[in-house]
């Protein structure tokens, strides 16, 4: 409408804009990618099997504009990062090659869900399979249309009838845990999606939350 192109980047507090798409790409570039590292920011995939869309890669970070250091959350353990890993930080997001010498965000690997306020996804797992009503539950995070995350729980219910939303809520309020901590959506399956290592596949989870639908996993 301006006559401006558009250009996608990634970027995080602890190390800055890391990449951006170019206005010498194609017109429409920015919607399948976000772009190549920048000077100052050097990028790793990493996996154990072969990186696709269904699987994507670890992202890793390093450069001058990474943090110094980070302060465990829970347990304010202090690691500076020049001392682990050649200097190579673990930024918790999962991409895929854009095929063109950059990246595209799939998702998140780190189990934190929210936007202003941060929700610590296994301690409201935990919590929440103590409940008699939950056999399994994966929390995944799904837009709240301004920008952040809400919580969904996706359960594997524990008897009929199954258990409902407000039961969930209330339980964790009990338990002690922030309004806003609690989930504000129920999905029930059958079972969760897994991998050949047992870990539940939250990226496929997600991927359906995002379009507003049920999940089809059953």
């Amino acid at each position: 409408m301006f006559g401006v192109a558009l250009q996608s980047g990634w970027g995080m507090t602890e190390l800055g804009v890391g990449t951006l798409t170019s206005r010498e790409d194609p017109p429409d570039w920015p919607s399948h990618s976000d772009g190549r590292p920048l000077p100052w920011a050097e990028l790793d995939l990493r996996s154990d099997t072969e990186i696709t869309v269904d699987r994507p890669g670890r992202l890793y970070a390093r450069g001058g504009g990474v943090c110094l250091a980070t302060l465990g959350r829970d347990s304010g353990a202090l690691t500076v990062i020049a001392e682990h890993e050649d200097g190579w930080f673990d930024t918790g997001d999962l991409a895929v090659p854009d095929g063109r010498g950059g990246i595209r965000l799939m998702g998140r690997a780190g189990d934190r869900i929210g936007g202003a306020f941060m929700i610590p996804v296994n301690d409201v797992e935990s919590e929440l399979l103590t409940h008699p009503g939950v056999a399994d539950v994966a929390l995944v995070g799904y837009p709240d249309g301004h920008g952040g995350e809400l919580a969904c729980a996706v359960v594997v219910a524990a008897g009929s009838p199954p258990v409902t939303l407000e039961e969930l809520r209330a339980y964790l309020t009990g338990k002690g845990m922030t309004d806003w901590y609690l989930p504000s959506r129920l999905e029930l399956v059958e079972q969760l999606p897994r991998n050949d290592n047992g870990k539940v596949r939250k990226e496929l989870l997600r991927r359906e939350l995002q379009t507003g639908a049920a999940l089809t996993t059953e």
